[in-house]
């Protein structure tokens, strides 16, 4: 981990730029720890954050949940319901004024400097891409396979398979963007997960799952962009996605999850 040299004497100044560099150098390491459980996720919960559902709302106990490779503090809160097919209930991130932040400046501005970040349930049409959806959370129980000695394993050690791709749909690796992926845990759940591009589409199923790869019953993912496109998996393994467009060409991002025959 990067660290301040402190061993010099002679009076070193204390300037901000000391303090972001510490700041970045722990972000960084808490960033690799928390990453080192899960593979190409959008967050997971630490603990806490359970929430109880009413007609009206929805409750999140207090707790700390990891975003983007970020740990974040979660205050108990409650979110009013909405109405509406594209309204989605994910987790993201508020950034408030601490009151014990603010500052008179040398040069005699006033700043608040403590930005308090919060992890919370925010109500709305999703962001595009990945985001992690309120009742969908991952915890670190999910995220390991258990103890081999005195070590744990991550389930990111599972294999990967990258599938072929069918009627010109193609794997989105622009941007360091990771094309479509699948994958089982030991607990028989099923896992795919990737960015795909439609430019060259012909049809509207991307590629099909193999024997023991396939779900129960048709599952269905939230809605992947701002049009209301969803991607499916079909009982006999087909991965669709409905209304595509030839023209999207930033591509979708599919998250889908399912127990296996």
């Amino acid at each position: 981990m990067d660290k301040i040299k402190t061993n010099y004497k002679g009076g070193m100044p204390a300037l901000q730029e000391h303090f972001a560099y510490m700041q970045e150098a722990y972000s960084k390491a808490f960033e690799a720890i928390v990453k080192s459980f899960d593979y190409n996720e959008p967050g997971y919960i630490l603990y806490g954050c359970h929430y109880t559902e009413t007609s009206t709302d929805y409750t999140i106990e207090p707790g700390a949940v990891v975003l983007n490779g970020e740990i974040l503090i979660v205050d108990g809160h409650t979110v009013t319901k909405q109405s509406g097919t594209l309204i989605s209930y994910f987790w993201g991130v508020e950034e408030t004024d601490d009151p014990n932040g603010e500052m008179a400046f040398y040069d005699g501005d006033t700043y608040n400097v403590y930005a308090r970040r919060r992890g919370i349930i925010k109500v709305s049409t999703p962001p595009l891409g990945s985001y992690m959806v309120l009742g969908q959370e991952k915890r670190i129980p999910d995220l390991i396979d258990g103890l081999v000695g005195d070590n744990y394993v991550a389930k990111k050690l599972l294999s990967w398979i990258s599938p072929v791709l069918l009627n010109g749909w193609t794997h989105q690796l622009a941007n360091g963007k990771q094309g479509l992926l699948y994958t089982k845990q030991a607990n028989g759940i099923v896992r795919v997960i990737g960015y795909i591009l439609p430019s060259s589409a012909t049809n509207h199923i991307i590629t099909q799952l193999p024997q023991g790869y396939r779900p129960p019953f048709p599952v269905q993912s939230n809605w992947i962009d701002l049009n209301g496109k969803l991607a499916t998996v079909e009982t006999t393994g087909e991965v669709q996605i409905n209304n595509y467009n030839t023209a999207d060409s930033a591509g979708y991002y599919i998250h889908l999850e399912f127990p296996t025959l």
